[in-house]
């Protein structure tokens, strides 16, 4: 009921988007919240960073970089903005772009293991070995959010890593668990044969990949 009303705050659209329509998969919807949220409130640079990521996983990915680069605009210096560029990029097969975003954000925001995360993966996938256990070797065991070591092993194909770390994202109770349960970048470890245990410990309804 309170999602349907006529002054919805920006933090519940998000909450409703991310850890519920997202979680679920309903990314259309999920997208829809978060540009209402951002509608509402325009100079608010996290709504459309978190905007941007919905609109990659409904697959509108041209609408997804510029809603990402429009968030640098109204925050420069935000290591998120930066960070969802790199995604949007990435996605949009944009990879040169991608990695200058994952810079910035990391430059901005060395403790945030996601972009260090992204930074490792591709430097890997690019064969540059070294400047990736670098970056690896930064991340470490304990770096949060725990996502950066998961889309670390996902990108490099390592699914059986990727779900070591997804099942402590669930066993820290990190949000970004039930967060990118259903995200395009998990559908590799939702062929794996241990997604089915994952997903029940999530208590997620039964999906298919």
């Amino acid at each position: 009921a309170s999602m349907k009303g006529p002054h919805v705050p920006g933090h519940a659209r998000w909450i409703y988007a991310s850890l519920y329509l997202r979680g679920l998969g309903r990314f259309e919807e999920s997208a829809g919240e978060m540009a209402r949220a951002a509608e509402e409130d325009p100079l608010n640079a996290t709504w459309h960073a978190i905007w941007a990521a919905h609109l990659i996983d409904a697959q509108r990915v041209g609408e997804a970089l510029d809603v990402a680069r429009r968030s640098t605009e109204i925050d420069p210096t935000y290591f998120l903005t930066h960070n969802m560029v790199g995604e949007a990029s990435w996605a949009a097969g944009l990879h040169d772009e991608a990695l200058a975003a994952f810079e910035r954000a990391h430059a901005l925001a060395p403790w945030f293991g996601v972009a260090t995360g992204w930074l490792a993966a591709i430097h890997r996938l690019a064969g540059r070995e070294g400047v990736a256990e670098a970056f690896l070797a930064a991340l470490g065991p304990t770096s949060k959010p725990l996502w950066g070591r998961v889309v670390y092993h996902l990108l490099t194909s390592e699914l059986d890593a990727a779900a070591d770390w997804y099942e402590q994202m669930i066993e820290e109770r990190d949000p970004f668990a039930l967060l990118y349960a259903r995200a395009s970048a998990v559908a590799p470890l939702r062929d794996h044969h241990r997604w089915p245990t994952l997903a029940a410990r999530m208590k997620l309804p039964r999906m298919s990949p």
